[in-house]
């Protein structure tokens, strides 16, 4: 009895991380964008962020990226989770997310939603930046195509693009 498995069985779909997710994403701008733009996850650490940050595990950014020219870059959204991985929460600049909010209001806003507690003008931050409380991977997808398809992501991208020729 003593070398007996006395662990459960543990689920068989695993989670997947918006690290992850991220990731994989940062890898595809390359590809679309002929090896001149990526998207890159950096950590951020505790002291670089602000006091309703600093509760979280895990805290990181995703910033678009020049392949060529380190110096051009633009942070797009900043992630923030426990060892839990979801619900997390998400930091999206300001543009951005006024830009997708008119998409989020009826059917889509009981998907995603800006804060429950808030209303469309109250959901920003003091640093500029939307939050967003996702309850898990769909809904991190999901929002993340709303932003990747936004004019000021493709404008960002584009300049990005022509900086690095």
């Amino acid at each position: 009895m003593q070398n007996d498995n006395l662990w459960h069985k543990f689920n068989d779909v695993p989670t997947i991380s918006a690290l992850q997710i991220l990731k994989k994403q940062g890898d595809y701008l390359l590809e679309m964008t002929y090896d001149l733009v990526y998207g890159d996850v950096e950590n951020i650490t505790t002291e670089k962020m602000d006091g309703s940050y600093q509760s979280y595990e895990f805290s990181h950014r995703f910033v678009l990226k020049s392949k060529i020219r380190d110096d051009y870059k633009y942070e797009l959204l900043s992630i923030h989770y426990d060892i839990s991985l979801y619900p997390m929460t998400i930091k999206i600049d300001k543009d951005v997310s006024t830009e997708i909010a008119k998409s989020l209001h009826g059917y889509e806003n009981g998907i995603i939603g800006l804060n429950e507690d808030a209303d469309e003008n109250q959901a920003f931050d003091i640093k500029n930046m939307a939050r967003f409380d996702i309850e898990d991977s769909v809904r991190f997808v999901y929002l993340l195509e709303k932003i990747f398809s936004t004019k000021k992501v493709e404008n960002v991208i584009v300049s990005l693009m022509n900086l690095s020729m």
